[in-house]
């Protein structure tokens, strides 16, 4: 896998690091506040293996200093293991609990393409989050024709494909919700961008629905 071939190439150093050292970074698209069912079904089944088995496979993390001096540590790849380990702490009242981590020293935009093509690499990805992450890379890279062509050959997309996706977060919220909840398909959601008008884009996602 590409995350794995880059951090690689970064080298790395194991740690156990404490939970409440640990951070979140704030440009994760896959959203973890009211999960789908299937997800958060998915959530519980890895909550019970780490209570069980622990965390097998270490997550991966950067330094990051802060304006006391203090050493924390940003989540690059392993959200999900984080989350779970840290709700089997919290259950177990172990506020020392620590998880298995591999040490990155990694720019802002190092750090930030290893957790977007990590979410990419997804099953679980809903359409809206894949695009927001498709819309967060161009963005970052000034939205140029490089960028698409280089998104292209990483997961087998169309450029165009690709730029359709973005396109389709402009639509209004209640569309955006029923094409993540699978109430209405991308080809909806796509057809529904020809309409110039917001009434009349509801209109059409009430038709649909």
């Amino acid at each position: 896998m590409e995350t794995a071939v880059a951090m690689q190439e970064m080298g790395g150093e194991f740690a156990e690091i404490i939970l409440s050292q640990i951070d979140l970074n704030s440009y994760n698209a896959r959203k973890f506040d009211n999960m789908t069912a299937s997800r958060q079904a998915k959530f519980d089944e890895l909550v019970a293996s780490v209570r069980e088995k622990g965390i097998l496979q270490p997550i991966a993390v950067r330094p990051i200093a802060t304006d006391t001096g203090e050493i924390r540590y940003e989540v690059m790849a392993g959200e999900r293991r984080y989350r779970a380990a840290k709700q089997v702490a919290s259950e177990r009242g172990n506020p020392e609990a620590t998880i298995p981590a591999m040490v990155y020293e990694a720019s802002d935009e190092a750090a930030f393409d290893i957790m977007t093509v990590e979410n990419l690499q997804r099953e679980d990805l809903s359409p809206v989050e894949c695009a927001e992450s498709f819309k967060a890379i161009l963005e970052k890279s000034g939205n140029s024709l490089d960028a698409v062509k280089d998104l292209s050959k990483r997961f087998g997309i169309a450029p165009h494909a690709i730029r359709l996706q973005v396109a389709l977060l402009d639509l209004p919220k209640a569309v955006l919700d029923a094409w993540n909840e699978g109430k209405i398909t991308t080809a909806h959601a796509e057809q529904m961008t020809r309409l110039s008008e917001e009434k009349a884009i509801l209109a059409a996602l009430t038709e649909c629905l």
